[in-house]
């Protein structure tokens, strides 16, 4: 692109773009703290806002001859270092003393990631069904940082090389922002993780702020764009508040997003910065003195709100007042100013060279650090009394189980390209019973495996997680491959034509994809897995049909109790703690309240058990409990992984269990 293109005088200072990241910081805590359910897509604002602020300065810089890649990158380090160099040290400073071993190591990961602007990718590898709970990970939040820095490895390079060659930079940037977009909509489509964490498939995002820079530069009259004459601004920019707040109050972490979805807070943002300083909206809400005070620490409150309400977390056993939110969120406000007033404003003024070199360092010492204290274990010698209690817990000696769990199968299943598990209990010896199910047949595999070993049997099993084990049964999981039914088809194929394979057992967590919930069934949220083409009582009777006619046994589990609680409830562990409230000291749940969340599944399958005679029904369920409650504990010996996951000494009652009461069942 000429010169010529871009004749606009002068930046001007916007206070209503401040108001308008006051908007955003204050959506996002909503979210964290208060429960607003679509607050999260005050991230997305921020994006926009970035995208848009950058690219105008760029753009200028390109005009008149000023730019610099290394300038560029000093003014990134003089604004994104100071705050986060502050946040990241607290965090290890904050974690030494509250954190067990297990989540310093991780906090330490993630200090890494924090320093070398990767949090987004970290998390994206980390995301599955074990993933840790979000609330033990206090350097969650930078994520979003870690998309913005990358696009701007790349973004600064592009526009140059586009400006200086005379190429359309009305082109290029609508180009890539369509790419983007579309590749958002295909990738949220196949998996939203990878969708939302992606630079790829956020980078629309920033371009659409990048092209509101390029539209108000590229006109001789500075934001005077169609957008921004006459009545229509005053209207645009009411729309763009709207759709913001129609996001936040409607959409829900359930959705899939980004996806279509990401379009109404991102476009709220594009009209709202486009309609310009003198809209009604802008000019009367968001410039108002108040707003833009918020806006100009809302990269520090940022940064500090998300640490302190999870270490609050972390120190309260999984709980938090509201009086201790309230309470965090005023420390982010104070913590928040006190960074901009003394650290940012004086850094940013600050001439000297050397500062940016002097800040560069210390990420890198920071980063370091990270290393250390994750390849350290996490320091485990801090709190020895603490980190005993904890293994007796969680450890299990798992020498007696080397046998049956190393010993993957000769044959590569379908599943496993999919993180699914093909193991076999016995090399030597052929197996008679094929154990067929999702991550619950995999956590139950260790004891059953172990115990058909004990019986001079052989257990083979193959297992996918969010896959229901039925034959005809379509499992659609919001951000997953829909290949459940192949995996399943094939792995049915597989034990049809093996003629020692008699017994055919499966488990899976039945009540999860009727009704869907895990710890939030009371809270009617939309099940993440859908169940299409067969319902369920006609996968059940299918699979038996097929089953029945190679003569082959159909044994199906009752699911184990749901716990309303996680393992580490159960423990008095944290070397700091604000409430005991949520210590579960008995380890345990109400019989009623774990049974109701199984009912529906139970009578569904009591019902075809009916027309079925002889299927074979295991209640795992009752093998966790009494009259009144059911347990996640059994002397010292910790049984679930999670609260819905067998541990192995779990695993090992359950298996002893089932041999007790299927002895003569099995063929």
């Amino acid at each position: 692109m000429a010169s010529s293109q871009m004749v606009s005088d002068k930046l001007f200072y916007r206070p209503d773009i401040d108001g308008l990241r006051a908007l955003a910081v204050l959506l996002v805590i909503a979210f964290h703290f208060f429960g607003v359910r679509g607050g999260f897509v005050g991230v997305d604002i921020f994006f926009v806002i970035s995208g848009y602020l950058i690219t105008s300065i760029l753009l200028k810089e390109l005009q008149l001859g000023e730019y610099t890649l290394y300038g560029f990158y000093a003014r990134r380090v003089k604004r994104i270092f100071p705050a986060l160099l502050l946040v990241l040290g607290a965090s290890l400073i904050a974690g030494w003393f509250v954190l067990l071993a297990h989540e310093y190591q991780l906090l330490g990961k993630h200090v890494l990631a924090g320093a070398t602007f990767s949090s987004n990718i970290v998390l994206w590898l980390e995301s599955g069904y074990f993933d840790k709970e979000s609330h033990l990970k206090p350097l969650l939040h930078l994520w979003s940082l870690g998309v913005e820095e990358q696009f701007y490895i790349f973004w600064p390079l592009i526009l140059a090389w586009c400006y200086r060659r005379s190429w359309s930079i009305g082109f290029a940037l609508p180009s890539l922002g369509l790419c983007s977009f579309l590749l958002n909509l295909y990738v949220s489509s196949v998996s939203s993780v990878t969708a939302f964490y992606w630079l790829p498939t956020r980078g629309w995002q920033l371009l659409a702020g990048a092209a509101i820079a390029y539209m108000q530069l590229r006109h001789s009259a500075p934001y005077q764009t169609w957008l921004e004459k006459g009545f229509r601004k005053h209207i645009l920019g009411l729309l763009g508040l709207l759709l913001i707040l129609i996001s936040a109050s409607q959409l829900r972490s359930a959705h899939v997003y980004p996806g279509y979805w990401a379009l109404f807070p991102t476009l709220g943002a594009f009209l709202l910065i486009s309609s310009g300083p003198l809209s009604w909206i802008n000019h009367y809400f968001f410039a108002r003195r108040w707003m833009v005070a918020i806006g100009l620490i809302s990269y520090p409150l940022y940064l500090w709100h998300w640490p302190l309400i999870s270490f609050a977390r972390i120190m309260g056993n999984g709980e938090v007042t509201r009086s201790v939110k309230i309470i965090c969120f005023l420390l982010s406000l104070a913590l928040a100013y006190l960074t901009y007033a003394l650290i940012e404003k004086r850094i940013k003024t600050h001439s000297s060279q050397k500062i940016i070199k002097k800040l560069v360092m210390l990420l890198i010492i920071f980063g370091s650090l990270g290393v250390v204290v994750n390849l350290s274990g996490g320091m485990s010698n801090r709190y020895p009394d603490k980190e005993k209690i904890y293994q007796s817990f969680k450890s299990s000696d798992e020498r007696y189980l080397e046998d049956v769990l190393n010993n993957p199968c000769e044959r590569r299943f379908m599943a496993q390209d999919y993180l699914g598990v093909c193991q076999k209990s016995s090399i030597d010896q052929l197996p008679d019973s094929l154990l067929i199910g999702d991550s619950h047949a995999i956590s139950s595999y260790p004891g059953l495996a172990y115990h058909y070993q004990q019986a001079n049997r052989s257990l083979m099993m193959i297992a996918r997680g969010a896959c229901v084990p039925l034959i005809g049964v379509e499992t659609h999981r919001r951000g997953e491959p829909d290949v459940c039914k192949k995996i399943m088809t094939e792995i049915y194929d597989f034990g049809a034509t093996e003629n020692n394979i008699k017994n055919i057992i499966i488990t899976f967590r039945g009540p999860w994809y009727l009704h869907g919930g895990g710890r939030s069934y009371d809270k009617k949220e939309i099940n993440p897995i859908l169940l299409k083409e067969l319902s369920f009582e006609e996968g059940i009777k299918k699979t038996y049909q097929v089953l029945d006619a190679l003569g082959k046994r159909m044994i199906v589990y009752i699911d184990i109790p749901e716990l309303d609680f996680l393992p580490e409830d159960c423990m008095d562990l944290r070397p700091v703690e604000i409430s005991r409230r949520n210590l579960n000291t008995s380890c345990s749940t109400p019989y009623k309240k774990a049974f109701e969340i199984s009912r529906e599944f139970r009578d569904r399958l009591n019902i075809v058990k009916k027309e079925l005679p002889n299927l074979i029904i295991f209640d795992a369920f009752e093998q966790f409990c009494d009259e009144s409650r059911c347990y996640a504990q059994i002397g010292d010996k910790m049984l679930y992984e999670d609260g819905n996951h067998l541990s192995n000494h779990g695993s090992m009652h359950l298996g002893q269990k089932f041999f007790e009461i299927n002895k003569n069942n099995l063929k």
